[in-house]
């Protein structure tokens, strides 16, 4: 690049800094122009922040061709950045109209320190601001990370006491099954024993009455012979 557009550039970092847009359509039309290539491009998009990536832009165009300057201006132009357009194109026609060079190199060296102070406040802040993220990143991960865990213990307690009550459960039919049994083996026990009770009765009652049939037919077969039986006339006999 030209040296006076070299000291254009410089003058007006702080504004191409504070106003330029690095749009897919601007990366575009500057490489239909040829004002930077595909390398370029990747290195300027490589820088972590906008500010970085916009001074490395403008680093790499005051290291391009003579007539970059101009191809650049039309390239802000084609992408709708008029303003900035005619500030570089009116500051270039100033200094083609002979500007003191000490004036020049006073201001350029004012607006570069200028510029300076703000890169590295930009720098700080947007410093300040990602580290501020990554921090609030790694506190809701930690929560998340937190709260998964408390889930995942009440989950398997929750697991362990299911697993323990199913197989208390088991056990209890098991045992339910078992008493059952011996409950049924006692039932026919008694079952049986009713059986044996009952005909032992049965023989009893029996015995009892043919007893009682007997003792019946002694007593009437006694006073029938009693009936029968004639009386004796007993005689006193005296002496004589």
């Amino acid at each position: 690049m030209d040296p006076g557009h070299v000291k254009l550039i410089d003058s007006n970092m702080a504004t191409l800094v504070r106003e330029l847009e690095l749009t897919a359509n601007f990366y575009r039309v500057l490489q239909d122009k040829n004002v930077f290539t595909d390398e370029h491009v990747k290195k300027i998009k490589g820088e972590s922040t906008t500010v970085q990536r916009k001074t490395k832009l403008i680093k790499l165009l005051k290291s391009r061709g003579p007539h970059v300057f101009h191809l650049f201006c039309d390239s802000l132009m084609e992408t709708g950045q008029t303003m900035l357009e005619r500030t570089l194109r009116n500051n270039a026609d100033a200094l083609t109209d002979g500007k003191d060079e000490a004036k020049e190199e006073h201001l350029l060296h004012a607006r570069a320190r200028q510029l300076d102070e703000h890169i590295e406040n930009n720098l700080r802040e947007e410093n300040a601001i990602l580290v501020q993220k990554l921090r609030d990143i790694e506190t809701e991960l930690r929560e998340r990370v937190r709260s998964h865990e408390n889930e995942l213990f009440y989950v398997r307690r929750e697991r362990d006491e299911a697993i323990s009550d199913r197989n208390r459960a088991a056990q209890d039919v098991e045992s339910l099954l078992t008493e059952r049994e011996k409950l049924l083996e006692e039932n026919e026990l008694l079952r049986a024993q009713k059986d044996v009770v009952v005909t032992a009765l049965g023989i009893t009652e029996a015995t009892a009455a043919l007893e009682k049939v007997e003792n019946t037919l002694k007593e009437k077969s006694r006073d029938a012979v009693t009936k029968k039986r004639p009386k004796m006339t007993l005689l006193k006999v005296e002496n004589f």
